[in-house]
């Protein structure tokens, strides 16, 4: 939970960690006070050709203002070059960060250490009332049960979206109920030039 809304969840982490190209011992840590409470957490992944990676911080509320984020920062960017030895020689490797949007401590922070934001968006939900109408038929689309993996008795659903789209969708998902949760940026930084 972050300012009152659930960002990350159990079984969100536990479907990274599972993933079948995961190395848990490099793309992943959990930070600890010493008293043991949970601080804060990392991850970088990048997928072939190895050429973005994506990292994602984050600080417990009750441990922000004590240099965290910016330990954080660094240590992701350490653990991402990993993934430059994996890419193309001559390939420009990117990093892409997610944050909070409109947080003014994150921006000075990413800035300061080279990031630009590239881009936002916003994480969308509904909650759902009850059981939703059987599906009708539509020319083109299938409609098909459950999977035994994915989840039953969900009372709601979430999606990302872009923040600024071009197409409409903030006001689409607005129409049907979905409600905007916060907002999230991407920030990007370069680090290696391509053409080498």
């Amino acid at each position: 939970m972050f300012i009152g809304v659930p960002v990350i969840d159990a079984d969100w982490l536990r479907s990274r960690w599972m993933a079948p190209a995961v190395d848990r011992d490099l793309d992943f840590a959990v930070v600890e006070s010493p008293s043991g409470e949970l601080c804060g957490f990392l991850s970088v992944e990048a997928d072939l050709p190895f050429t973005e990676v994506f990292a994602l911080g984050i600080v417990a509320p009750a441990f922000h203002g004590l240099g965290l984020g910016a330990a954080i920062v660094v240590e992701t960017e350490r653990r991402a070059r990993r993934f430059e030895a994996l890419a193309d020689r001559s390939a420009r490797v990117l990093i892409h960060a997610g944050t909070l949007a409109d947080e003014p401590r994150v921006s000075a922070l990413m800035s300061s250490r080279g990031y630009r934001e590239v881009s936002r968006f916003e994480l969308r939900r509904v909650d759902f009332a009850g059981e939703p109408p059987p599906p009708r038929d539509v020319e083109g689309i299938t409609v098909r049960g459950f999977r035994p993996e994915q989840a039953r008795g969900l009372r709601g659903a979430d999606l990302h979206v872009d923040a600024d789209s071009l197409t409409g969708a903030t006001g689409l998902y607005a129409k049907v109920g979905m409600t905007a949760h916060p907002r999230f940026a991407t920030w990007e930084k370069e680090l290696r030039p391509g053409g080498a």
